[in-house]
């Protein structure tokens, strides 16, 4: 068996171990308590610029298989979840563009009178053809982006209806790509929140952070301080929204030696949402501002805006639009390459054959610019898939 076919039975295999565990069980109980819920989608996909890019445009079509498993076991005072997730796609004429995107999520939880204990614990393998879109929005054929991620809290009651919540997050990023765009890092923050829930509908809190993020290839380093105030408010038992403000200072430093270069810049910070539910339909709508890490070799200041919808049509038709909107400049306040908007806007149709199988026709619109450059793109994208979930209720969907 040479390299390439041993690559492929290993990438082969990984989706034969998957598939009869979620065709084979469908059966809620475990063993004392515990619960699996799988789930498979697989379909068919065509898009006309997959990597988004301005000028050497793929224009493909494929198949795509996204299999997820999830084992659980809740009771009183103990909660444990394990979710193993694929995204698994396959071209006609590009092999180049072929991916297999995983990710495993553990959370674990011990609750009490008075406190709250969390873990919460991730490992992921992206490609770089399909994962860089919320970060860098370069498309890069050739590479992976491996993350290993941890985040433990604790939420004390030190009155009533008042909370002291302590967190931790950290994750390693590395990329294994022959392209120089990306760079691996490490980020670390950490949290103090304050939280009094003064009357069933309004909850108040004030949060202190500190990030840590540095690169292991450009000598970058920098801190960010930061301080929000929020308040999650309950319209009525089916309308209900939240606003957090505030402000952050990032100071950084590039270089060895009598070469470091420091900067310093602060910003403001925010995030708002609202969420409505009727009885056929669905709304949110976030929009925030925050200072994430990048895969660039940069911190950004991130402008989101995300919108939904979802709506029963009929009892076996489901109509949903998404929206998702970026902008993205460098958050010491100077101009770097990284500095793009991106847009995408995806409305779906589902018809449910019954209460465990459905059929679903999407469509993908992207666009995205760079400012220093310039550089415009964009692409369509369609699906036709077949999703089946033996856990779905849809009586109560």
């Amino acid at each position: 068996m040479n390299k390439n076919n041993f690559c492929e039975w290993i990438a082969t295999s990984k989706v034969l171990v998957v598939l009869p565990v979620l065709f084979v069980i469908s059966a809620t109980s475990v063993a004392d308590q515990w619960s699996i819920d799988p789930k498979i989608e697989i379909g068919f996909i065509q898009d006309n610029n997959i990597t988004l890019s301005p000028t050497n445009k793929f224009d493909d079509s494929g198949i795509i298989s996204r299999p997820e498993i999830s084992l659980s076991r809740k009771s009183e005072r103990t909660e444990t979840r394990l979710t193993a997730v694929g995204d698994i796609r396959r071209y006609s004429d590009f092999d180049i563009l072929d991916s297999e995107d995983y990710k495993l999520k553990f959370l674990t939880a011990w609750r009490s009178e008075l406190s709250e204990l969390k873990l919460k614990l991730s490992a992921s393998e992206y490609s770089t053809v399909t994962g860089e879109g919320n970060d860098t929005g370069q498309f890069v054929i050739g590479g992976d982006r491996n993350t290993i991620s941890i985040s433990p809290s604790w939420k004390y009651k030190i009155a009533s209806e008042k909370f002291l919540e302590v967190s931790y997050a950290g994750k390693e990023v590395d990329y294994n790509s022959i392209a120089t765009n990306f760079t691996d890092y490490s980020y670390q923050q950490y949290d103090l929140r304050y939280l009094h829930r003064y009357d069933p509908k309004n909850m108040f809190s004030v949060n202190l952070n500190t990030g840590i993020y540095e690169t292991d290839d450009s000598n970058f380093e920098a801190i960010t301080y930061g301080i929000t105030l929020g308040l999650d408010h309950k319209f009525t038992e089916t309308f209900s929204g939240k606003i957090y403000l505030g402000g952050s200072e990032t100071e950084s430093e590039i270089g060895a030696g009598a070469s470091v270069v420091e900067t310093s810049d602060n910003g403001l910070l925010f995030m708002a949402g609202l969420e409505k539910k009727r009885e056929r339909t669905v709304y949110n709508a976030t929009l925030s501002r925050a200072v994430v890490p990048s895969g660039g070799g940069l911190l950004m200041l991130s402008d989101k805006v995300k919108l939904s919808l979802r709506h029963r049509m009929t009892q076996k038709v489901d109509f949903g639009l998404a929206l998702n909107a970026i902008s993205n400049e460098n958050a010491n306040g100077t101009v770097s390459t990284l500095d793009r908007d991106y847009v995408s806007v995806s409305p779906s149709v589902d018809w449910w054959f019954n209460k465990v199988v459905k059929m679903r026709l999407s469509y993908q619109y992207r666009q995205q610019e760079y400012d220093l450059s310039g550089s415009e793109a964009d692409s369509d994208q369609y699906m036709l898939s077949i999703i089946y979930n033996p856990l779905y209720k849809k009586d109560n969907h």
